[in-house]
């Protein structure tokens, strides 16, 4: 027997009676809806199938039938399952597929900012083969490395009319190498403000990234940026005769 003759029965019960939905339901307390949802066997429009027999156990007292009948019956019986039709979506055969394009442009915008970021190679000014800059830490790194265990004396400075000593301060960021014929005393970035003092037993050789960016007091004596230094990006110290620097003169140790 099918879920559906347990709705006609109970609607047969009904009007055999001659009770509308209406009655029935003042009867039952069971709204009219859902009286019809059962009597066309619809058990899937009831708030849950945890009521249906509830309300046909109250429909069938209503009617004076025997509930133990239409027990049978909805074991007998599954409920009215809606159908959903799920169609599954498939790729376009053949279709363009937008996501290698979005992996085109974004390499391309990582090309074009390297491009336009990296060094210019064929500008006339350029600062010498001075390397890439770097931070500040790293070029003290590399100072404490490119140091010689005879040539630094910084800390302990030899009072010898033989030892040289240089002070330079970067009136701007510039890059510089300090060397002593094959030892590297500084090389890196020497910042605004920043000054360093080295002290030799032989003459210094200086090479700037730029000219005109650093005060330079050497053996005691500053010498004119506007005279020996001017346009100068490369100094070699054992050519200069201090005796013989125009507007140049001794500086106190201690300035």
């Amino acid at each position: 027997m099918s879920e559906q003759s347990l709705g006609e029965k109970l609607k047969e019960l009904r009007e055999q009676q001659g009770l509308s939905h209406e009655q029935l339901y003042a009867k039952t307390k069971i709204l009219t809806k859902y009286i019809e949802a059962i009597e066309d066997g619809r058990w899937d429009l009831l708030p849950g199938q945890a009521y249906l027999r509830p309300f046909v156990k109250s429909m069938a007292d209503a009617l004076g039938a025997d509930y133990s009948e239409f027990a049978q019956l909805i074991e007998k019986t599954s409920p009215v399952k809606p159908v959903v039709v799920i169609e599954e979506v498939k790729p376009k055969q053949g279709g363009f597929d937008y996501r290698w394009v979005a992996v085109v442009v974004f390499i391309l915008l990582i090309a074009l900012i390297v491009f336009i970021f990296r060094p210019l190679g064929g500008s006339k000014e350029t600062e010498t083969t001075a390397p890439p800059v770097v931070s500040a830490e790293l070029n003290h790194r590399l100072e404490e490395r490119a140091y010689s265990s005879n040539l630094d004396l910084e800390h302990k400075p030899i009072k010898n009319d033989k030892i040289h000593r240089i002070e330079l301060t970067a009136l701007d960021s510039v890059w510089l190498l300090l060397t002593v014929e094959d030892d590297t005393l500084y090389a890196g970035m020497l910042y605004q403000n920043q000054k360093i003092i080295k002290e030799a037993p032989k003459q210094f050789d200086l090479l700037l990234g730029r000219s005109n960016c650093v005060d330079i007091i050497y053996d005691g004596v500053g010498l004119d940026r506007n005279g020996i230094l001017l346009n100068k990006k490369r100094l070699r110290f054992a050519e200069i005769d201090l005796n013989e620097i125009p507007g140049s003169g001794e500086v106190n140790e201690g300035q």
